[in-house]
């Protein structure tokens, strides 16, 4: 645990170091800049599903684990892309893109509402089928 509380901040310094040193300074700033600001419109974006999502828990429980983990893994990717640093940044980013949709329906997942996507229902593609002799076309 305490190679956790020494060893994090000092690759997140090393890879800033390095960052620094192949982009310069100014693109460095602007990536930590940009990085806070993306977090910080992640965690209000997520704050506000969190909020709707606890409303609609107390007229229905909650019908998956994952409609609670979601908005929760999306806010803590915004707080670990607002510290500065390259590891904090890359780990966020994989939280908030692995976050999911905002239905609720998970990762790689139907969307829940859309016909036809039910485990009894089968598979339709609507649309018209128009059969012609392949003589004709030759």
């Amino acid at each position: 645990m305490r190679l956790l509380f020494i060893g994090l901040p000092l690759l997140e310094l090393l890879g800033l170091m390095v960052l620094t040193d192949r982009i310069g300074l100014p693109a460095t700033l602007l990536q930590i800049l940009l990085s806070c600001a993306l977090g910080i419109l992640l965690i209000r974006r997520s704050g506000r599903s969190i909020r709707d999502l606890m409303q609609g828990f107390q007229k229905t429980p909650p019908s998956t684990l994952w409609s609670i983990i979601r908005p929760l893994q999306a806010i803590l990717g915004g707080i670990l892309l607002c510290l500065p640093g390259v590891l904090s940044d890359a780990i966020g980013l994989y939280l908030a893109v692995s976050a999911g949709p905002k239905d609720g329906a998970g990762p790689g997942r139907p969307d829940r509402d859309m016909p036809g996507s039910g485990p009894d229902s089968p598979n339709i593609i609507e649309g018209e089928f128009v059969q012609e002799d392949l003589e004709r076309l030759n």
